[in-house]
C-alpha cells in the first residue's frame, strides 16, 4: 500500500473540477497528462474532485501567457490540436464502425484519448487567465476561446453519454470478454489491455475502488491510494457547506443586479444524456447555476438571466458566452452548487461578484 503524506495542506492546492461519476478508468486516462502537473484527484461517494498545487498554477499561468503572446507558438499549437482532433475522431469512428478491436488497436485508442489532455489542458483557466488580463491584443485569445469550445465538444464525444467513444468501446469489450461495461469503468488502462492476456480484476479490487480512491502525480509518476487514508485526506480537502447564504467569485461579465429562481445543473457523467430534457424544461429568465458550462449547455445559457459557475476563468465557456450575449456572469465561485439549490430565490450582483441566496 502506498502511503500519502498526511501533512498535505488543502490551502496549498487550487481546486479544479468536481464531477459526479468519473470513475477509475477516466481518472487514470486524465492523469496520463495531469500527473506531470502533480495533480491530485480524490474520488469519494462517486464524486471526482481534482486539484493542482498553487505553485504549479503559477507555472502554468506563465506558460499560458508565453503561448498566447507568441503568434508562431500559438499557431503551431492550434494546428497540432486540430490535426490531432481529426486523427482521433477518424480512428475512433473506424473502430466503432467495425465493432471489433485488437490489443494493438485498443492500445492506440487509449493512448489517443489520453493524449487529448496534452492539448485541452492549455485551454483551462490555470493556463489562460494571466494572458487574458495582461495581453492587450486579444486576437489569439478569441481564437483560443473558439478552440476551447471545439475541444470541449471533442471531450464530450470521447467520454460522455452512451454514444461517447469510450463507452461504446467498453460495450464492445463487454461483449468480447463477458465483463459488464460498468465494471470495466473501474479498471485502469493497463488492466483493460490485460483482458487480452486473460487477466481480469477481482470483485474485491473493484469494490475497494468504489469505496473511494486517490490518484496523485509525483515525480512524473502516478500514485494510487485506496483505503482509510482516502477518507483522512478527503476531510481536509472536501468542505461541507452549512447554512451559507452567499458566495463570491470572478466577474466574467458585468450587468444589472439580477434576481430570480435558480436552476442548478450538476456536473454528472451519468446525467449527460438527460441534459436536452432538462434544458427544454428550463424556464426563460432562470439563473443558471452549474459546475461550468460547455457547448451542450448553450441553449440553457441563452435562456438564463444570469450564469454562475463553480469553476472557470476569464476565458472559460460561460465567460465567453456571457460576454457574447451580454448575460451577467460570475465564474470561479468554487462551491455555488453546494449553497444554491434548484428553486431557490437568488440575487446575482456582478458589480461585486457576489451571489446571494434570498430568504
Amino acid at each position: 500500500m502506498i502511503s500519502l503524506n498526511l501533512t498535505m495542506k488543502s490551502e496549498d492546492y487550487q481546486k479544479l473540477f468536481e464531477v459526479q461519476g468519473l470513475r477509475f478508468l477516466v481518472n487514470d486516462i486524465w492523469m496520463t497528462h495531469y500527473k506531470h502537473l502533480e495533480a491530485l484527484t480524490i474520488v469519494v461517494d462517486d464524486v471526482f474532485h481534482s486539484y493542482l498545487p498553487k505553485e504549479m498554477v503559477k507555472v502554468t499561468l506563465v506558460k499560458g501567457l508565453d503561448l498566447l503572446s507568441d503568434n508562431d507558438k500559438f499557431e503551431e499549437y492550434k494546428k497540432e490540436f486540430l490535426k490531432f482532433e481529426e486523427e482521433l475522431r477518424s480512428y475512433a469512428k473506424e473502430l466503432i464502425d467495425k465493432k471489433e478491436v485488437s490489443f494493438n488497436k485498443l492500445e492506440k485508442f487509449l493512448d489517443l484519448i489520453s493524449k487529448f489532455f496534452n492539448y485541452y489542458s492549455k485551454t483551462e483557466f490555470f493556463y489562460t487567465d494571466k494572458a487574458y488580463l495582461e495581453l492587450s491584443n486579444k486576437k489569439n485569445l478569441l481564437i483560443h476561446g473558439e478552440l476551447k469550445n471545439q475541444g470541449r465538444a471533442l471531450l464530450n464525444d470521447i467520454f460522455f453519454g452512451k454514444k461517447g467513444y469510450l463507452n461504446i468501446m467498453l460495450k464492445t469489450l463487454e461483449e468480447k470478454f463477458n465483463i459488464n461495461s460498468d465494471d470495466l469503468q473501474w479498471y485502469n488502462k493497463k488492466e483493460i489491455l490485460d483482458l487480452f492476456l486473460e487477466k481480469k480484476n477481482s470483485e474485491e479490487v473493484i469494490n475497494k475502488r468504489k469505496e473511494g480512491f486517490i490518484l496523485l502525480g509525483q515525480d512524473n509518476k502516478l500514485k494510487v491510494i485506496i483505503g482509510k487514508e482516502v477518507f483522512d485526506v478527503s476531510t481536509k480537502f472536501i468542505i461541507k457547506e452549512h447554512d451559507k447564504k452567499e458566495v463570491k467569485g470572478i466577474i466574467a461579465n458585468k450587468g444589472e443586479i439580477v434576481t430570480g429562481k435558480a436552476l442548478v445543473i450538476e456536473a454528472s457523467y451519468d446525467l449527460y444524456d438527460k441534459l436536452p430534457e432538462i434544458i427544454n424544461n428550463m424556464e426563460k429568465g432562470e439563473i443558471l447555476i452549474a459546475e461550468t458550462t460547455s457547448p451542450e449547455l448553450f441553449l440553457a445559457c441563452q435562456k438564463a438571466s444570469a450564469i454562475v459557475t463553480n469553476q472557470g476563468g476569464l476565458l472559460s465557456h460561460p465567460a465567453i458566452i456571457s460576454r457574447e450575449f451580454n448575460i451577467p456572469c460570475i465564474v470561479g465561485t468554487g462551491n455555488v452548487t453546494k449553497i444554491i439549490k434548484t428553486g431557490d430565490l437568488v440575487e446575482v450582483d456582478t458589480n461585486e461578484g457576489i451571489v446571494r441566496k434570498l430568504d
